[in-house]
Order: C-alpha cells, then structure tokens, then sequence
C-alpha cells in the first residue's frame, strides 16, 4: 500500500494523485522501477501546474500483476481517495498498463474517476479526455491484456513442453520438493525429487484410509494428533480439501496431470500403486463419483447478455447420453442479486460462437473499401494537420520568447555590482516561473506533435482488424486469444431464443464497420441502428464521423 493511507490536509487547490506499479524485480530493471516511475509523474505534475504531496499523495503496488485488482490495496485506497476527496483532479501514472492490464478493469477504473471528474494522465502516452481519447486508451489496454496474455501463452506452451517430456513444470506437491541447479552452458536445470519427511506423511494417510477405518474429517484429526506438519501446506491448516487432493494425486505413482495433459513422470515414486488404488476407491464409494469441476470460463459469458431480461450470461456443462461434454450458455436470470423472470431456455455455447464468426464474416470490411476509407481519412485529417501546424508554430514563438527572458534575466543579475537579498530572491522566485512555463509549453509541443500521429495510428490498426476480422477469430486457436479478440471488438451481444439479436461493436470498430450492417439483416433480429441506436444519438469522434465515410461502399 502506498504512503496515501495516511490523513493529508485537504485545500481547495487542483490536487493530483501518482499511482505506480511493478510486478517483478525484472521490471526494476528494465527501467521501470519505482523511483523511475516516482520521478517522471511528479514532473508531469509539475509541468501540469497541479498540486502534489509526495509524502501523501503517492500510492504504490509492488509485487502485484496488472490483471487483477483485489489485491493491490495501494490502488483501492487510491479509488478510495479519489470517492472522497473532491480537490482530486487527476491520476497520473507512468503509463496506463501500471493502472491495469485488464480491459475491463480499466474501463471500470476510467468510468469510475471520471464520474468524478478525475483525469488518468499518462507521462509516456498522449490519452486525451474526449471520445478518441477513450478510444485511444481502450486500444492500449487492448494491446497490453495481448501482450501479458501473449507472454503467459509463452509460458503455459513452455511448461506444456515440459510436462509432455515428463518432467514436473510446477511447484512440488506436498511430499516432494523442487531442486536446481546451474548447468554448463548457463541454463538452470529443474526437477523435484522425495521430501523424506513429507513422503512419511503421505504414505501413513493412505495406509490409514486404506484400513477402512476412517472418514476425511476423523483422518485429519488423526493426522493432527499425530504431528502432522501443517506450517508445510498453503495456509497452514490441513484441511479435508487439502486431504481429498492429496489422496487422489496420481502424482504418488508416477503419473502427473498437467492442463490437457496427462502420461508419465521421470520423479522417483514412493507409494505402492496397490495401495493408491484401493484408496480411489474407497474415494469412489463416499463420493459416489461426484464431478467437483463447478466453474468454466468463456469469453460468451463476458460479452454476452439476455435479450429478454437483460440479465448476464452463464456457462454449465451437460453430459449426452454417450457420456460427451457440452457446454451450454444460459440467462442467470438475476439483476443486482435479485431473481427475476426471464422465459429464456439453454442454447449450446458452440451455437453462439458459430454466430458470431458468421455476424465477423459480414461486417468485415473489403479490400477496395480499406483503400477508400485510408483516403478519406487522409481527406478529414488534413484541415487538423493545419490547424495543428499552426498551433505548433505558436508554441514554437512562445518558447523562443521565454529564452530571451531567461537571458535577460541572467544579463540583469550580471550587470548588478551589488545583489541584495531580495534581488536574489526575485531572481530565483522569476526563474522557476520560467522553468515551470517552458515545461508547460514543451508538453503541450510534444502532446501537439504526437496528437494527430498518435490518431491516425490508432485508426490504421483499428482498419487492419476489421479487414481482417473474420480470418483472424477462425484461425486464432487458443481460447485466451480468441477471447481477448472478441472482447476487443464487442461491447455487447444480446441473445433471445438461441440467435443473437442485437450486438454492439468497440469504438472505432463500430463507425468503420457501419457501411457493412446492412448485410447481415437477417443474421441479427431487429431493425433499429445497430452502432448508434434507434436515433443516432452515440456520440462519434467529429474527425471521423462523416456521412461519406459511412456510405462509401
């Protein structure tokens, strides 16, 4: 947590806060250390002319991933602050991936500090608070959930390779332990091998099991009379879900299940396999072969929503008589924890995503009409790129103004024979006013440069996914990926009687792809606007929202 937990005075001043991030010690150093990041926000501050104390205003996480957000108490104490303290006018942060790196996260966190009048303000990325702003942050989060999901998919596909090889990717199970060690050529080579003391234990509890004698719950007080060795386990207590994995590891005789995968292990075995079996099942017989899998994760349930009630979407799995798997998608039926009534029925996930990929076949945007929309983006870009030029040179003129002033400044000092106190004073009071002014005019010349850059790249990469939309969400096989690529380009599906009904494109995906909606009339079931609404009203960017680029087609 960061150093804002304590009171500060409140005045009436604009007040920012700095909120800043790292996840590992590789990202101290690379450059992005704490006091890095400390640095570059208060003088971002500075040059933004807001307040900021650095003993109560800065908050800090470290040690946390930017995917979550239940742990990292330095920033839901900063949204705390935030809720209460109405001085706050901005966040200021090295750059938008230190507040999240998960899409929803972040547009729940910008949403949040804009109800109350909050700005995020980066220090590396030029985020403006208008609707290109928006959309300008949610393609960099975008981009920043691909690239941690990208590195985990690196991870997971080199743990797999391991696994596959037969060697255990993971933490040692209780009753072995990890072990390492520096090869030749410079690798580090791992495995686990016995915990003598642990491996004790875990035999004793099959043979105890295996006598027929005991329950989960009369084991572990056994276990606990014994001195069995709690401070070893996760959470310090031995516990009956603790128990019923550890007697269902396969782990024990040689065998590992790891993801998809399940064969063989290289590690050393210590338990009977007689044994092993006759514990499952005894398993078997108290458990009645109960299934404890409760929860499946789905990009469907994230992005879909029940066009009857309104209620979110959930996923249950269903076995077919020959005993296959099936996941269906279904309305909960609740809004704000309250039961409703919603006439809805199950439809298989499948189905939907089937839908989904036909609703990307149609809207993806041809080849001849991504050369027409470069052109008449160009066209509205142009009339900016001069009014942009102009302001540059304005900036340009201010700056060379402040120099002369600042030499005339030390000129005057020089000419002096003899300097009072308060000519000192004077002096340095007037050079930091033209310190903080030249800062002030540098940022706003590098906020103009990069402006008009920044949006053009923006809807460049927003034309390349939607001329390529379909393609890529086919041949995308990881659900990881596919998922993050629908929830980048939808805001919103609504399903009734198992077809989809209505669904809402990310902006600007949603003003490039309008000219394509009217192809797909009979895929969605109903007749209003499907970007705007039933009169227009969405707000567009007024750079790109020209009727010539809807109609082009």
């Amino acid at each position: 947590m960061g150093y804002g937990s304590k009171k500060c005075e409140i005045d009436t001043r604009k007040r920012a806060l700095v909120y800043v991030r790292v996840s590992t010690d590789k990202q101290a150093d690379k450059g992005i250390a704490i006091p890095t990041q400390t640095d570059a926000c208060l003088a971002k501050i500075k040059a933004l002319d807001f307040e900021c104390d650095p003993a109560f205003d800065i908050y800090k996480d470290e040690g946390y991933s930017g995917l979550g957000m239940t742990k990292r108490t330095g920033l839901l104490s900063l949204l705390n602050r935030c809720k209460q303290d109405k001085t706050i006018k901005a966040v200021v942060v090295y750059e938008l991936s230190r507040i999240s790196r998960n899409q929803y996260d972040s547009i729940f966190i910008r949403n949040e500090l804009k109800k109350k009048n909050i700005s995020i303000v980066s220090t590396t990325e030029q985020i403006t608070d208008d609707p290109m702003g928006d959309a300008m942050a949610g393609m960099l989060t975008v981009m920043n959930e691909f690239s941690s999901s990208q590195t985990r998919q690196r991870v997971t596909d080199n743990m797999m390779s391991k696994a596959m090889k037969g060697d255990w990717p993971g933490k040692a199970p209780f009753g072995y332990m990890n072990k390492q060690e520096k090869v030749s050529t410079g690798r580090v080579k791992a495995w686990v091998e016995i915990n003598q003391e642990e491996a004790s234990w875990v035999s004793k509890a099959f043979e105890y099991y295996a006598s027929g004698s005991y329950s989960l719950n009369s084991l572990i007080s056994k276990l606990k009379e014994e001195g069995f060795p709690e401070n070893k386990i996760q959470g310090g207590n031995l516990s009956k879900g603790f128990l019923w994995a550890m007697l269902r590891r396969k782990f024990y005789i040689g065998r590992f299940e790891w993801a998809k995968y399940e064969g063989p292990g290289n590690h050393e075995i210590f338990l009977d396999k007689n044994l092993f079996l006759q514990v499952q099942q005894l398993l078997d017989l108290q458990n009645k072969g109960a299934d404890r899998t409760r929860k499946y994760e789905s990009f469907t349930k994230e992005i879909c929503f029940c066009g009857e009630c309104g209620s979110r979407m959930t996923l249950e799995k269903h076995k077919t008589s020959i005993g296959r798997d099936i996941l269906y998608l279904r309305c909960i039926k609740a809004k704000k924890g309250k039961k409703i009534t919603c006439n809805q029925s199950y439809g298989h996930e499948e189905m939907y995503v089937d839908q989904i990929s036909e609703i990307l076949k149609n809207i993806q945007i041809p080849p001849h009409l991504v050369v027409k929309l470069k052109a008449r983006i160009k066209e509205i870009f142009n009339d900016d790129e001069k009014l942009n030029e102009a302001t540059k040179n304005d900036i340009e003129k201010n700056l060379a103004k402040l120099n002369i002033k600042k030499r005339n400044l030390i000129n005057m000092m020089l000419d002096k024979e003899y300097q009072t106190d308060s000519d000192r004073s004077l002096y340095e009071e007037t050079r930091r006013e033209l310190a903080i002014e030249e800062i002030r005019l540098k940022s706003e010349l590098e906020k103009s440069n990069s402006r008009i850059g920044d949006t053009l790249r923006l809807v460049d990469l927003a034309i390349a996914l939607a001329s390529n939309i379909y393609n890529t969400f086919k041949r995308t096989k990881d659900d990881n990926l596919r998922g993050l690529l629908a929830r980048t380009l939808f805001k919103r599906i609504e399903i009734t009687d198992k077809k989809i009904s209505s669904f809402e494109l990310n902006s600007p995906l949603d003003y490039l792809c309008r000219s394509q909606f009217k192809k797909i009339s009979s895929l969605v079931q109903f007749e209003q606007d499907i970007v705007c609404g039933p009169y227009r009203t969405r707000t567009c960017h007024p750079l790109i929202a020209n009727e010539v680029l809807y109609q082009m087609s």
